[in-house]
């Protein structure tokens, strides 16, 4: 059916997650914590000892009102919808396990034209169990390729931040296993694209593609490895855009540089050349 945005703005959604210091472990080894299972730093996010952290960007996993969201949005070509823009904020840091009680809103519904999709903007702020403070704000923005063309107001063109002109401070790359989304699936994405070869056809893909979030996540080993000594309390922020689907089996080159308050962003296909994560923006802490 058609959009219907007077019905779905607005609308909420709640639920209670409990996730474990094994949960935590399985998110950080599926996206590429302990590739090296000596590196010592790396192996506090993967192996269950005293200096336990858990990664940032596991926040974003917590999507149980953002994926009932997406179903009452009753999108006509649900299999054409992909992942546009994520946005963290940390409002502390994760601990290795808890109970939350999550939040989610549909803040924003633009139509980006008949040929180009809808925009779906939806937003879950999550607590520990009892506390008053936010522990996180993750914001998920779909574009839902099939479903423009509603009669909606048009995305209003605000400033991105763009990632420097000049050549990257530091370069990383990590190689993308093969079965890197059959992994990743495990923290809960169902999204059969990423999976099942006839489902991504279906989509238009020649192969099943990585999650984007999942390419978020290494973006965000590579900046906790560069600029915060693997400390995740440094981390305030975590916000960038995905530009194209990454295939496992590829390796990705991700670009950093130090700018005011954080570090910029992007991550490239090696073999294909192609920007992957544009406009990636991290804020940390000086502490």
């Amino acid at each position: 059916m058609t959009v219907d945005a007077g019905r779905l703005s607005g609308l909420g959604a709640e639920c209670v997650r409990v996730f474990s210091r094994s949960d935590a472990r399985l998110y950080a080894l599926s996206v590429g914590f302990g590739s090296d299972p000596i590196d010592e730093k790396e192996l506090d996010f993967v192996t269950d000892r005293p200096g336990f952290r858990s990664v940032p960007t596991m926040a974003t996993i917590f999507a149980d009102v953002i994926m009932e969201l997406s179903l009452a949005c009753e999108l006509e070509r649900p299999e054409l919808a992909v992942h546009g823009v994520q946005k963290l904020e940390c409002c502390a840091p994760l601990p290795d396990s808890a109970e939350l009680e999550i939040g989610g809103t549909i803040t924003e519904i633009y139509d980006r034209g008949k040929d180009r999709g809808a925009e779906l903007h939806m937003v879950a702020e999550a607590h520990l169990r009892g506390a008053t403070e936010p522990l996180f704000r993750a914001t998920y923005v779909t574009i839902a390729r099939g479903d423009g063309g509603f009669g909606g107001p048009a995305p209003s063109h605000k400033k991105t931040l763009n990632n420097p002109a000049t050549d990257p401070d530091t370069l990383r790359e990590f190689e993308v296993p093969r079965n890197q989304a059959l992994l990743y699936s495990l923290n809960g994405d169902p999204n059969p694209i990423h999976t099942q070869p006839a489902m991504a056809r279906r989509a238009g893909f020649d192969v099943p593609i990585l999650h984007g979030l999942c390419t978020y996540g290494m973006a965000c080993r590579a900046v906790l490895a560069t600029y915060c000594d693997y400390d995740p309390t440094l981390m305030k922020s975590f916000d960038a855009r995905f530009s194209a689907p990454v295939f496992p089996g590829e390796t990705l080159a991700f670009e950093l540089w130090s700018v005011d308050d954080g570090v910029s962003f992007r991550a490239k296909s090696r073999e294909r050349g192609v920007a992957v994560l544009k406009d990636g923006f991290s804020r940390i802490s000086s502490n």
